[in-house]
């Protein structure tokens, strides 16, 4: 149960991070079509995952249990394992090109 919440945490924390980065990028480099599209879906995707986040912390310990009770370990931790690189990735990626943008990173020709 805690290592579910644990994951639910991390990918707020890791979204929240890659939208942060996004806006920063923005005041960087302007504003643009597509640019827009991709920080809306990425503010979209952490209020699902703070949601997520938020009805797993108003359930009791029994509910949660009897929710997470039919997963066994093989069946859900690795897709969860996976969904946990992806979040990851974006907010390196997003971390990534704002240091390239802001000029602290590799000079990209």
């Amino acid at each position: 149960m805690g290592l579910l919440i644990g994951f639910t945490l991390s990918q707020v924390l890791l979204m929240v991070l890659a939208v942060y980065f996004a806006f920063h990028i923005t005041q960087i480099i302007g504003r643009f079509w597509a640019w827009s599209f991709l920080i809306a879906t990425f503010c979209l995707f952490a209020v699902r995952d703070a949601s997520s986040l938020a009805s797993l912390l108003a359930m009791s310990p029994d509910q949660l249990a009897a929710r997470t009770e039919q997963f066994d370990l093989q069946s859900i931790w690795p897709t969860q394992l996976v969904t946990e690189l992806a979040y990851a990735s974006l907010a390196a990626g997003m971390f990534g090109l704002s240091r390239i943008f802001s000029g602290k990173g590799p000079k990209i020709e």
